[in-house]
């Protein structure tokens, strides 16, 4: 059996993605998508060998459930190609072309290095008995990257991964999504702070612990980029002296990170004098254009 945690913005409606599933033996938790605790909970209470998440806006292939299965023999993790459509045309499929088994740690490097590829949750099948007994869940107290630190936590603990080239889930845009109620910077900072969590599941002096090393600081530049430009519309130079970030500023200075450019190099230096003093480095004398 597959336990399915449906997301869907009507809990107490029917889980239509899945009506036209060829495989029938399936446990169904409806859950809100932004409630992670509901996620949380599915994933204690599942009783299904096997573990996946759909999203009710997104299309399935009536064999998608299947094909899950077919590719998970003989590994702890299935991922099946997918497509995004927007206005009924194609603007992005996953390019595998054939199945291939990878180790877990080989997995982790891909995600990084094509996160747009292999970042969701919604196109793989995951083994219950390593979700409950290594107690792995969602970050409640983060507002982004929850999906991608799940996915790393899983992978530590998963040997085999096997890619499945077929695109049997169809990704469709959210409609009329509330919006975001943090600002730029500070949706920055909380994904800094996920792909700083993230490094705790890598392997040292591995491949992927040197592209997650990459990823959380090249994120947190962005983060501090953006609060300059919060503290210069606020005209508040320590706007951000008692945030989380200055804390976590510290660990990404530390890392082995590669400067790109001139640019990079600005941002790195606030930075560390944001860590040191909390001021964020704007200059405040300026007009706002």
């Amino acid at each position: 059996m597959i336990s399915v945690i449906y997301f869907t913005n009507n809990t107490k409606g029917e889980a239509k993605a899945l009506s036209n599933q060829s495989m029938k033996d399936v446990e169904v938790f409806m859950v809100e998508p932004e409630d992670i605790e509901g996620r949380n909970r599915a994933l204690k209470e599942a009783k299904g060998e096997f573990i996946t998440f759909v999203s009710g806006k997104d299309e399935l292939d009536e064999n998608h459930l299947a094909y899950l299965i077919e590719g998970i023999a003989g590994a702890h993790l299935s991922v099946s190609g997918y497509n995004i459509t927007d206005g009924g045309e194609v603007v992005y499929e996953t390019p595998e072309g054939s199945k291939r088994l990878m180790t877990g740690e080989e997995m982790q490097c891909r995600v990084y290095y094509q996160y747009h590829y292999q970042g969701y949750i919604q196109n793989k099948l995951f083994r219950r008995q390593i979700i409950q007994s290594k107690h792995l869940s969602f970050a409640l107290d983060l507002e982004e990257n929850q999906d991608f630190l799940f996915l790393m936590q899983y992978l530590r603990y998963a040997k085999l991964v096997r890619m499945m080239p077929d695109h049997t889930y169809h990704f469709r845009p959210y409609q009329g999504l509330k919006q975001k109620t943090k600002s730029e910077a500070l949706s920055r900072i909380s994904e800094t702070d996920g792909y700083l969590r993230c490094l705790k599941e890598l392997q040292k002096r591995s491949d992927a612990m040197w592209l997650g090393e990459q990823t959380a600081a090249g994120s947190a530049l962005l983060a501090y980029e953006a609060m300059e430009e919060e503290a210069f519309r606020k005209k508040d130079e320590f706007l951000f002296a008692k945030n989380p970030m200055k804390k976590m500023a510290k660990k990404c200075l530390k890392l082995d990170y590669d400067i790109e450019d001139d640019e990079e190099e600005a941002l790195f230096l606030g930075l560390l004098e944001y860590s040191k003093t909390g001021r964020v480095n704007v200059n405040l004398d300026e007009e706002v254009n």
